[in-house]
């Protein structure tokens, strides 16, 4: 794991390339970015030829997810971009926690 200049992990690359494996996995994200902790999850559906975003969608993930303890907002024109901006405190285990769930509801939502 990379880290810091002061010897912390580097949670950037971890998280980032986590959101970009669910991307992978789920259709509805359609676009992860960000900056260090903080990142924005895009959901859209495909509609035709057409991205269009899936607020309703990003709704539902936003209740399931404070459920389960998450707690996220949604931003955005459109509301259908999921904000995460945890703590700078997170541990490993709360991120990989964090992901799990995420990775949890996106199969819920799509299924």
């Amino acid at each position: 794991m990379r880290t810091t200049s002061q010897g912390h992990p580097d949670y950037r690359t971890v998280e980032q390339k986590m959101f970009l494996l669910l991307k992978e996995k789920y259709p509805l994200i359609g676009d992860v970015r960000g900056a260090g902790l903080m990142i924005g999850i895009e959901f859209s559906e495909t509609s035709g030829k057409k991205r269009l975003p899936a607020t309703d969608k990003t709704r539902r993930f936003i209740v399931d997810a404070l459920r389960q303890g998450l707690v996220i907002l949604s931003s955005g024109s459109d509301h259908n971009v999921v904000s995460v901006t945890p703590p700078l405190v997170i541990s490993d285990k709360e991120v990989t926690l964090a992901i799990q769930t995420f990775d949890k509801l996106f199969q819920k939502l799509v299924y």
